[in-house]
């Protein structure tokens, strides 16, 4: 069957963005996926829901989700820099989401894990760059 996963940071969820689930057809924009150092073990991500399009090639995907996973961290203060960095995680099965999700123990939430199945892909238009996605 054929699939690709997309890496969808919880803060654009949160932003506003309409909730989804497994099961749903979705049409998002995305951007290829930059290189990721997580201290959790992700597998292959093929892509990036993100709304700054201007700066990156886009794609248009269309098909179903078959399965989300719900990424947490724990972060530490690096006493070089100051900035929090995550130092482990977990990866959290779930069937919906809606946004604000809760944080577990020290844990936040990142982002999710989405695979997408029976899908077609096509480059993005000026016109979609506008940050639109709907299920």
């Amino acid at each position: 069957m054929k699939q690709c996963v997309v890496y969808y940071e919880s803060w654009v969820k949160d932003d506003g963005y309409p909730p989804f689930s497994v099961g749903d057809t979705i049409h998002w924009v995305l951007t290829e996926i930059y290189e990721l150092n997580d201290p959790v073990s992700l597998g292959k991500i093929d892509y990036l829901f993100y709304f700054d399009y201007v700066k990156y090639q886009t794609y248009v995907i269309e098909g179903k989700i078959s399965k989300i996973q719900i990424l947490y961290h724990r972060y530490i203060k690096n006493t070089d820099t100051g900035y929090h960095i995550p130092v482990d995680g977990i990866l959290v099965d779930t069937e919906h989401v809606k946004g604000f999700e809760k944080n577990i123990n020290d844990m936040r939430v990142d982002a999710y894990i989405v695979t997408i199945t029976d899908y077609t892909l096509r480059d993005g238009l000026k016109e979609e760059y506008n940050g639109v996605s709907s299920n």
